[in-house]
Formats: structure tokens, C-alpha cells, sequence
């Protein structure tokens, strides 16, 4: 057990000394942007006008939409830089216990 962690320690250090690391990183939040906005866009558009033909005011709408962009654009940041980012890092273990 405490052989793994030592592994896993170091592994850890190496993907964060390396340049790959962080350019997935970056890739990861630029296409969450990019499709958060668009997929934001149909989601939270398409529910904003059914509060509207509801007849609710400005306010009710802006205080119902909240916590619905807000859970939805933190679970779309996750999941997203999770995924790009274990892949990235994935990838560059690999790439570096190879050439070893």
C-alpha cells in the first residue's frame, strides 16, 4: 500500500510538471465554453419561454432559471475538465513510461 502511494505521488508530480498537462486543461475549458454556451443557449432559452407564456414577471422568471444554470454549468465544468483532463494526463503517462 504504501509502494502504490509513493507511485502515485510521483506520477501525480510529473503530470503537473509537464506542458501537456496544462494544455489539456486549457483545451478542457475552452470547448466547455463553447458548448456551454450553445447547449446553455437551447436549455435555459426553451425554459425561459415557458415561464414567460406562464405570464410570470422579469423577476420570477430570473429567480426560478438560477439554480438551474447554476447546477448546470457546474456539472457541465466537471464533467468536462474530468474527462479532458484524465485523458490528457492518461496519455502523457503513458507517453513518458514508454520512453523509459
Amino acid at each position: 500500500m504504501r509502494q502504490t502511494t509513493v507511485i502515485l505521488k510521483k506520477d501525480l508530480r510529473e503530470a503537473l510538471r509537464t506542458g501537456a498537462f496544462y494544455l489539456h486543461a486549457g483545451l478542457a475549458l475552452v470547448i466547455m465554453a463553447v458548448v456551454g454556451v450553445r447547449a446553455l443557449g437551447g436549455v435555459i432559452g426553451g425554459e425561459i419561454d415557458a415561464l414567460i407564456e406562464q405570464g410570470l414577471a422579469p423577476a420570477e422568471v430570473v429567480s426560478a432559471i438560477e439554480p438551474l444554470m447554476g447546477t448546470t454549468l457546474v456539472m457541465l465544468a466537471l464533467s468536462l475538465m474530468l474527462v479532458f483532463c484524465l485523458f490528457g494526463t492518461a496519455q502523457n503517462l503513458t507517453m513518458e513510461k514508454t520512453k523509459r
